[in-house]
């Protein structure tokens, strides 16, 4: 199964746990574990894909797929069925609750956020963006039993506090921590690139069920930035408004290949055009016409993101600290005498 690569922020080809290899975990797990574990990683985090996406029946589907797989015959059989420990929601609740402590992590050692409860990151905001998110989203017959679990999570405690017994989980639990993670990636304090998340969590997914069903690790194959830079610019080749949005010159189609002289709009094209070739492997005019709203779409996000979404991450950075300049002088712009 995948887990995060904390340095780098990256999913990597181990178990999220034990950090094993994915073939060396074949030759040693049974492989009902490897399916159900594989399995449960992969629908719980599709659940937080289909509330990022706003999906209802995609998210009630999976969450009834969860609920349900300890009751098929395979693995009600198996003799490893009773060494599964908590409620049948526990292990799901766990890898959710995993992904929010590392996307949390990444962003504190990338300079992202400090994660205290100073701004707009704060335990209140989050349990309050949950309870929107379920409010919206949950069937009406779960929504309160995810609720009165946000109700249980300490409002005033640091960000990120999230005393949950997953042992115990249950459904309320599954829908409850699905919606913070969904939140969490759509902040832009900790994913200032919003593709990014959606682009990492299909990753874990396909990585989670290539361990599900044994698939060896030489048969899998990672999308890689030269592909997606190389369908970009294929793309993107006759697009001349396109184009001109990513202020890329008439007759080049090629997004900056030096990521500092990205701006946040071309970062988030390139993660759309990654999480694309996960979801469609063989291009086609249809996946085309689906990549070219995706697009669309980054575009009016990055606009709608307001001062700085156009500027390189140096640029940012550059700014800021002339801002935090400017105000430590009175916001008066007259340089000081030393």
């Amino acid at each position: 199964m995948a887990g995060l690569n904390h340095k780098k922020g990256e999913i990597v080809n181990k178990h999220p746990a034990s950090g094993i290899d994915a073939d060396i975990l074949r030759q040693y797990m049974p492989p009902e574990i490897l399916q159900r574990t594989g399995l449960m990683r992969s629908w719980s985090m599709r659940m937080v894909l289909a509330m990022m996406g706003r999906q209802p029946a995609a998210l009630a589907d999976y969450a009834t797929r969860i609920a349900r797989f300890d009751d098929n015959q395979v693995w009600a059989a198996s003799p490893h069925a009773a060494s599964r420990p908590g409620t049948r929601f526990a292990f799901a609740v766990d890898q959710v609750l995993n992904q929010i402590s590392m996307s949390i992590s990444v962003a504190e050692r990338t300079g992202t956020t400090s994660a205290t409860t100073e701004g707009s990151l704060t335990n209140a905001a989050m349990i309050g963006g949950a309870r929107q998110l379920i409010t919206e989203l949950v069937a009406i017959e779960h929504q309160q039993e995810a609720l009165d679990a946000a109700d249980r999570l300490p409002a005033a405690a640091r960000f990120g506090t999230l005393p949950l017994d997953s042992h115990r989980a249950q459904l309320g639990e599954l829908y409850l921590v699905t919606a913070i993670a969904a939140w969490i990636c759509e902040r832009p304090e900790i994913m200032p690139v919003r593709h990014k998340a959606r682009r990492v969590l299909l990753s874990d997914i396909r990585r989670a069920e290539a361990t599900a069903w044994g698939v060896p690790e030489a048969e899998r194959i990672d999308v890689t930035e030269q592909a997606a830079l190389a369908l970009l610019d294929a793309l993107l080749a006759n697009d001349s408004t396109l184009n001109a949005v990513l202020g890329i010159p008439a007759g080049q189609s090629s997004i900056p290949r030096d990521r500092s002289q990205r701006t946040l709009m071309h970062a988030g094209v390139v993660e759309a055009a990654k999480a694309h070739l996960i979801e469609y492997p063989v291009r086609s005019r249809d996946s085309d016409v689906a990549l070219l709203n995706v697009i669309a779409e980054v575009l009016d996000l990055e606009r709608a993101a307001g001062p700085g979404a156009g500027m390189t991450p140096t640029e940012q950075r550059r700014a800021a600290k002339l801002a935090a300049r400017e105000q430590r002088r009175g916001g008066t712009g007259k340089r000081g005498r030393r």
